[in-house]
């Protein structure tokens, strides 16, 4: 699950309108963001144009920040997007997954 999948993007997109159009099985980009003044284990969710979703959960970033800090490669996609129990806003559940070292691709400095 995410955390922190709504409000606007410093670039002034929704989140919840961008995760609106996610679909089932999509490709989806996980950056570290260590000096997020929230959480220093902090592992943002991207969709493949590297706009921001939202943010792993706290507990399973805590996992994989230090693999990621040390050269391994994470991805995800999406298992189901859901509205939340106030109907409010859309919930993304996503699936991660490690990649192979030979399945990375470097675009813009960022991992995919």
């Amino acid at each position: 699950r995410m955390d922190r999948a709504y409000g606007l993007n410093e670039d002034g997109l929704d989140r919840q309108d961008l995760i609106a159009k996610c679909e089932k099985n999509q490709k989806l980009c996980l950056y570290r963001d260590p000096k997020n003044d929230h959480d220093s284990n902090s592992i943002q969710v991207c969709n493949e144009s590297g706009q921001l979703l939202g943010y792993l959960e706290k507990r399973t970033a805590a996992e994989l920040a230090p693999q990621m800090d040390s050269g391994r490669h994470w991805a995800a996609i999406v298992q189901s997007i859901e509205p939340s129990p106030s109907g409010k806003r859309m919930r993304l559940h996503v699936c991660v997954y490690r990649l192979k070292p030979e399945c990375v691709e470097e675009k813009s400095g960022m991992q995919i």
